[in-house]
């Protein structure tokens, strides 16, 4: 076994081990970019407003970001933002981000309110939650990037007649990012073998007529293997 090949089996029995622990790289990742961007807007603000010295507060500035990123994963959670998202027609998920970072914000500005003190500066609070949802998408357009290449690209199993499989397959083939049709079946009859067999990731129904059966049965079993 190479070293190549040492790291890569260390790498993923770490990310099982965090897993199986409910945490995600992505969550990590979302504590740097939250707790490292409020550090350096308030670098950047002691720069460039001279009534303003955050150096003289820093002691209580490291304990105090440290609970406005615990707010924020709460609120990502509860949000959905750590939903796994689908391998196949997944949207942009900015306007979200922009949604539950202000909405931590506010509860953070709120909760300052009430208690008479404010856990962060106002002025910080306001420029971090107009920077911050640009380095939180970053992150999950790597997580896709790293995801694909771990797993490869989506394999998907395609179900619908002759005609609406040939169509799909011409328009699938200029997807971006890529996407493997792996095969096609006529009905949902025996989709789980079908699934199994050709090892598909996706599974893509071109049309609505089996939906009540697939939600009833085979759908769900899929979703949860």
């Amino acid at each position: 076994m190479t070293s190549a090949d040492r790291w890569t089996a260390r790498r993923i029995r770490l990310i099982q081990a965090l897993n199986d622990r409910g945490i995600r790289l992505l969550h990590l990742a979302d504590v740097a970019v939250i707790y490292l961007t409020l550090i350096a807007v308030t670098g950047v603000m002691s720069l460039v407003r001279t009534d303003f010295n955050a150096w003289a507060h820093l002691p209580r500035y490291w304990w105090s970001y440290a609970i406005i990123t615990a707010l924020h994963l709460a609120v990502f959670y509860v949000g959905g933002l750590y939903d796994r998202d689908p391998r196949l027609g997944s949207r942009s998920g900015l306007p979200k981000i922009v949604m539950l970072v202000w909405l931590s914000s506010l509860i953070a500005g709120l909760v300052s309110w009430l208690l008479g003190e404010f856990l962060i500066p106002r002025s910080i609070l306001l420029a971090y939650a107009l920077v911050a949802p640009l380095g939180l998408a970053a992150n999950r357009r790597l997580s896709r990037w790293l995801r694909t290449g771990y797993e490869g690209p989506p394999r998907v199993l395609l179900v619908g007649d002759d005609r609406a499989v040939e169509l799909a397959t011409r328009h699938l083939r200029d997807a971006q990012p890529p996407v493997t049709v792996v095969g096609s079946c006529p009905s949902v009859d025996g989709l789980e073998k079908h699934v199994e067999v050709l090892d598909a990731t996706d599974v893509l129904l071109l049309d609505g007529r089996h939906l009540e059966y697939l939600y009833a049965g085979p759908l769900a079993r899929l979703e949860q293997a």
